[in-house]
């Protein structure tokens, strides 16, 4: 709920290859968590696009294996999206999670295991919010601390597309707005 299918998009539209979530090899968290635990690179099961967009409900490989990603290629360019915090959290309170369009995002969140989110924590505003700024803060100081890092952070609520552009050396990056006032499943 941070704009990840509006990155993903603009992605696409800039002619860069991108893989996002669910994709024509299933879950991509599957298929990651399956390299990992196998000893593998992480993204030893995907044909490696041009860029992966890691998004999902109940896990989370991009907090989960920080360190081991961050190792296994370096000279990866990272981009963190972040969205309001308000605003991030209305969205996923908006947010339908599975077909029979009875479990919203924020009963997946607390139910799940994630670092920082311990099962039973996020029910309260305040909960996912200290949760949501404990990622931001971890990710851009665990990047920012790599030698020679390539790092983007932006708000989705911002003009980013010639902060994304400048940072791909590229010219095609817009920015799109995806999903905006609905509910998704």
């Amino acid at each position: 709920k941070a704009g990840t299918s509006s990155l993903y998009f603009g992605m696409q539209a800039a002619g860069i290859s991108t893989v996002h979530t669910k994709n024509e090899w299933g879950e991509l968290t599957d298929h990651i968590y399956a390299a990992v635990a196998e000893d593998k690179e992480m993204f030893a099961y995907l044909q490696i696009p041009d860029c992966i967009i890691l998004s999902s409900m109940e896990i989370y490989p991009q907090i989960d294996f920080l360190d081991i990603m961050t190792a296994q290629y370096p000279d990866s360019l990272f981009v963190l999206n972040k969205r309001d915090i308000k605003s991030h959290i209305r969205s996923i309170d908006k947010w339908l999670y599975d077909d029979k369009r009875q479990l919203m995002m924020r009963d997946a969140l607390v139910a799940a295991n994630i670092p920082g989110l311990p099962p039973g924590k996020g029910r309260e505003d305040a909960e996912l919010a200290e949760w949501l700024e404990w990622f931001y803060h971890r990710t851009r100081q665990h990047i920012s601390q790599l030698p020679g890092s390539r790092f983007l952070e932006f708000t989705i609520e911002d003009d980013f597309a010639a902060r994304v552009n400048d940072f791909l050396d590229t010219r095609t990056f817009e920015k799109l707005h995806l999903n905006a006032g609905t509910r998704v499943v």
